[in-house]
């Protein structure tokens, strides 16, 4: 789905035109490297996305569209 001027727009690309998003969690130093900052649990300190295939940007471009959005429950 793309995004422009506010109005959603559902389209296909070729798979060799689609960008990959692979987002990869982040985690803080394990308790035995740092035991002070050692709480219950285990937390995700942020998120790292790499992107294959087509740039988003350039997609962006192509599309004329200001946000791309992956919506699963497509059909």
């Amino acid at each position: 789905m793309v995004i422009h001027g506010g109005q959603e727009a559902v389209v296909s690309l070729p798979t060799e035109e689609y960008p990959i998003l692979l987002p990869f969690p982040v985690f803080p130093p394990p308790a035995f490297l740092n035991p002070e900052g050692c709480r219950d649990g285990i937390h995700v300190k942020e998120i790292t996305t790499i992107s294959f295939g087509s740039r988003p940007e350039e997609t962006l471009k192509k599309l004329g569209a200001d946000e791309i959005r992956i919506d699963r429950d497509l059909k």
